[in-house]
């Protein structure tokens, strides 16, 4: 096998199941946390366009990380369970990150809807703005379920 035909295969192996890794993060970070695996893919798709390497900046200065875009302003909580902003560039780490977020919104408000309306902001109208942005995203047969 010529160097050319080795990258090539390499390539395509990545491009090929990349996506199947990354939908085993997405399940399992459902599954653990008992949130619906459409709407985290949905705020994924929102946060970063599907990046995981993505890093925006508030103009207050927080700093956002990743797939999922985790605030600094988590920094401090999640130190106390090993997860630093270094740990929070890797791809399930982060989803794995806001599906507990997220469930811990969930516990607070008691709904779905809420929780999804806090993970983005305290600004209400924002929030239910981007709520019905995650709920544009979804299949149909997954908003039925909710």
């Amino acid at each position: 096998m010529t160097p050319r035909q080795w990258f090539f295969r390499v390539m395509l192996t990545l491009f090929c199941c990349f996506p199947l890794a990354a939908q085993a993060c997405f399940e399992e970070a459902a599954e653990q946390h008992d949130v619906p695996v459409d709407v985290l893919k949905a705020i994924a798709k929102i946060e970063s366009g599907g990046n995981p390497n993505a890093v925006a900046r508030s103009k207050n200065g927080t700093m956002y990380i990743g797939l999922m875009q985790i605030g600094t302003g988590w920094l401090p909580t999640l130190a106390k369970f090993g997860i630093t902003r270094e740990k929070l560039k890797d791809r399930c780490t982060n989803v794995q990150t806001a599906a507990w977020i997220l469930a811990g919104y969930v516990a607070r408000y008691g709904d779905l809807w809420a929780a999804v309306e806090a993970y983005h902001s305290g600004f209400p109208r924002k929030a239910q703005l981007y709520s019905k942005r995650v709920q544009r995203l979804m299949p149909p047969s997954a908003l039925a379920q909710e």
